[in-house]
């Protein structure tokens, strides 16, 4: 990984002629990302970490187009996410609760290839209703994100995402 991506800043400094003889001497620090900066862990070192508090879901994405999370009628009742932190290295599991299915209970849960799983109801408390796993390690490893919505008349509907 580049240093300066790690370390967060750049420090720049130069000296600008303004006529008469006379210089001005810049400095400036260049923030190459506040997520970078803020990150807490890296890897496999983000292992149970909570990705809002440590800084890693600042730069987050989406790895694939969200799962449709849907009853046993094919009502689509919200989505599962595998989510990945760049300045992080580190995945984990997101699920969205559709607020008009009046969702009583849902979870987010993250696997990996090597018999490893971080759950967690980390709640916005907002409708729509985002829940979050922990982090686990995103290098050398595949991932999968897993969520379940059990809402009124529903049952209890599980998804879960493709490997990455």
């Amino acid at each position: 990984m580049d240093i300066r991506r790690r370390l967060g800043a750049l420090a720049m400094a130069a000296v600008i002629p303004v006529g008469g003889g006379t210089l001005l001497a810049v400095s400036a620090t260049l923030a190459t990302s506040t997520a970078a900066m803020a990150a807490a862990c890296w890897d496999r070192g983000c292992y149970g970490i909570d990705p809002q508090t440590s800084g890693c879901s600042a730069n987050a994405y989406t790895v694939y187009p969200a799962t449709p999370l849907k009853d046993s009628g094919g009502t689509t009742l919200g989505t599962e996410e595998l989510r990945y932190s760049t300045s992080c290295g580190a995945n984990w599991a997101r699920t969205t609760a559709y607020s008009q299915y009046n969702p009583h209970a849902s979870g987010a849960d993250i696997y990996n290839n090597i018999s490893q799983h971080q759950g967690g109801d980390y709640n916005q408390g907002n409708p729509p209703w985002l829940l979050w796993s922990f982090m686990i390690g995103g290098a050398g490893e595949s991932d999968r994100a897993c969520g379940w919505i059990t809402a009124e008349g529903s049952g209890t509907p599980t998804t879960c995402t493709n490997w990455a």
